[in-house]
């Protein structure tokens, strides 16, 4: 279901006080904003905040809930949600869609050459609504990435 023009800046809206409530109650500085429509957010006052080089460590920085799969190197390999055992299971089907600027990512191994200073914010979707606007293949969630456009 697509929003409004109205819903978005309203949204918009509800983030920033959020964001705020989130770095004024004591809650830690690196914990990302849950919304009321159960999406959650790495806000721009986080990503200031973070430590992290790129965009694959800012997600581990910020203990976003998802399985980081890494080689004994540090290599990113995959990433995917943290769900339990099940009697039955697809291959991949636990693999997270991420979408960098509305291009689909073919792998989750591009958040790495990211910098976090070119990251605006991340937006982080459950399975339903990754299935409802991406389609059957966004099944285990969605991460929005959305970059700073560049200034000439």
């Amino acid at each position: 279901m697509a929003t409004s023009c109205r819903e978005h800046r309203l949204s918009k809206a509800v983030l920033i006080v959020a964001c705020f409530a989130a770095c004024h109650n004591g809650t830690p500085a690196l914990t990302p904003v849950h919304m009321n429509d159960g999406s959650r957010w790495i806000t721009p006052d986080i990503i200031a905040r973070a430590s992290s080089t790129n965009a694959w460590d800012l997600l581990r920085e910020c203990n976003a809930g998802y399985r980081l799969v890494e080689t004994s190197s540090g290599g990113a390999v995959k990433l995917a949600t943290r769900r339990g055992r099940s009697s039955f299971l697809l291959q991949d089907a636990d693999l997270i869609l991420v979408v960098l600027d509305g291009t689909r990512l073919t792998d989750a191994r591009y958040l790495r050459d990211i910098p976090t200073s070119t990251v605006l914010s991340i937006q982080m979707l459950n399975g339903i609504d990754g299935t409802t606007l991406y389609g059957t293949n966004a099944g285990a969630g969605v991460i929005l990435v959305t970059t700073r456009i560049p200034q000439n």
